[in-house]
């Protein structure tokens, strides 16, 4: 399990992120990318502080029969004060990749391609995180 430590070389741009006072500890913030079977080209990209109940959603999506998760990729964001909604935000809105409508979570790209820009944006706004 690669871990990333960023350089905080910035502090005003990690302080952009880490203004929600929910202490380390107590849930798990977390970004990921998914990719379901239904859904072989596209790619969601969402946040959650539960990955197992998040996980378990996208498992059954629309009463799948056995998993209906191809692949997934998350990041543990490991700050000790993070604004997971802002932060999501940010991701979704510096993807590089093709929506499916404007406000779409959606992605048109695969789920390595989706990965390495949430690694990209991650790492330039100085936030640590571990790639689970």
């Amino acid at each position: 399990m690669p871990i990333r430590i960023a350089n905080l070389v910035s502090p005003q741009a990690q302080r952009r992120f880490t203004k929600y006072f929910t202490p380390k500890g107590r849930r798990s913030p977390i970004i990921y990318a998914v990719s379901l079977a239904e859904h072989p080209s596209l790619t969601k990209i969402g946040r959650t502080l539960n990955w197992n109940t998040r996980r378990k959603q996208y498992a059954s999506w629309n009463l799948a029969k056995s998993n209906a998760i191809t692949a997934q990729r998350t990041f543990l964001i490991t700050e000790e004060f993070i604004d997971l909604p802002a932060l999501e935000k940010h991701i979704i809105d510096m993807m590089p990749f093709p929506k499916l409508s404007h406000r779409s979570e959606w992605f048109e790209t695969q789920i390595d391609d989706a990965a390495r820009e949430i690694d990209r944006i991650l790492t330039a706004a100085s936030l640590a995180y571990i790639i689970e």
